[in-house]
């Protein structure tokens, strides 16, 4: 019996060691494992660290014209992560600046195979391929690359100044003045090389016969879409350069105290208007522009004035008749205002005018 006893017990014993090195051996494998993962994560982290060094050192030092320590960095950076574009691109403008133009495309090329659609710097990219096409004489290449980088980035100034200088080499005046004037305009104040670059190519360009017309009007063009994004110092500035270009412009007069009222600058408003309505006495919308802007200072009756001089060239435009009403009503004079309501929404159906017929509406709405 006690021999039966001793047995059970040893069998007992046997089971408890087996347990205790079994979960030992499973403990150091799941320590084993972590430390792999810390391991891992550490060496990752410790790569990113080195390839952001590695980029950023190479920057510092290549403004001192050390070229060659910078591309072993860069290469240095490169083999960490061969997939990450951002050391290509730094080596393309490296071999840009030792004038190694075929070397700078092949790594820009490079760069531009392996960025993403999402990734944040594809315009320094473009800009650069068109400089090295720009340096190389393939001006054609070099306006397609720029006009790239332009699309996704439109204030980038430095592309706008060599997308001008590339149309200058191919005798496009027009739209080289356009673009390097545009490029004066975004470029920052510290950037003055830039700025002296881009004055000195305008100046040698003023009083030069090259197609003045066109140009003006390419200018409006441009100054229109800064209105639309509300960029209205932008569009101020162009559309006084358009108008030095072109000093018969009514439309470009027109715009420019457009472009004052959206400020709040009235009186300079009025001073363009007025100028425009000189050059194009039936302007009709420079007409009631004009009155806007003396109904903004509050000056109703000389508003009345110039819109019912507005409703002698055009008689059937329901903007005219609607902004009478509004006057009159601003006068306090309900009844007549009604009256000109009527006529606007007469007009505004005549003419298929659905938003105008939404805004009288709610106009007279608001009026009963």
């Amino acid at each position: 019996m006690k021999r039966k006893n001793f047995n059970y017990l040893l069998i007992i014993v046997f089971i408890l060691v087996f347990w205790f090195y079994s979960k030992k051996s499973l403990a150091a494998q799941y320590t084993d494992d972590a430390t792999a993962f810390i391991s891992e994560q550490t060496s990752k982290e410790l790569s990113e660290f080195l390839y952001i060094k590695y980029i950023n050192k190479s920057s510092d030092i290549s403004r001192y014209q050390l070229y060659d320590e910078a591309k072993v960095l860069l290469w240095k950076a490169i083999n960490l992560f061969p997939s990450n574009p951002d050391a290509y691109v730094n080596l393309g403008v490296i071999h840009i600046k030792e004038k190694s133009f075929d070397a700078a495309n092949r790594n820009l090329r490079k760069a531009l195979d392996l960025s993403q659609p999402n990734y944040s710097k594809k315009e320094i990219i473009l800009y650069n391929l068109g400089l090295c096409f720009y340096f190389k004489g393939d001006y054609s290449k070099a306006i397609q690359y720029l006009e790239e980088a332009i699309m996704i980035y439109p204030k980038f100034d430095q592309a706008m100044f060599y997308l001008g200088m590339s149309y200058d080499k191919i005798e496009n005046y027009a739209d080289a003045y356009l673009n390097i004037f545009k490029s004066r305009v975004f470029i920052k104040d510290n950037n003055f090389d830039y700025k002296i670059k881009a004055k000195a190519y305008l100046d040698s360009k003023r009083g030069l016969n090259i197609g003045d017309i066109v140009l003006s009007e390419n200018f409006l063009e441009e100054a229109k879409n800064f209105i639309e994004k509300k960029e209205f110092n932008k569009a101020i500035i162009l559309l006084n350069e358009s108008i030095f270009l072109n000093l018969k412009f009514a439309e470009g007069y027109y715009q420019l105290g457009r472009a004052y009222s959206y400020i709040g600058c009235f009186q300079e408003s009025i001073r363009a208007l007025e100028k425009s309505i000189d050059i194009n006495p039936e302007f009709v919308e420079a007409y009631i522009e004009l009155g806007n802007a003396f109904q903004a200072l509050n000056k109703f009756d000389r508003t009345l004035n110039i819109l019912e001089k507005a409703l002698l060239i055009d008689n059937n435009n329901p903007k005219i008749y609607y902004k009478l009403a509004t006057i009159y009503l601003s006068k306090g004079n309900s009844k007549v205002a009604e009256q000109y309501f009527i006529q606007a929404q007469e007009k505004a159906v005549l003419g298929k005018n659905l938003d105008m017929i939404v805004k009288i509406n709610i106009a007279r709405k608001r009026n009963r």
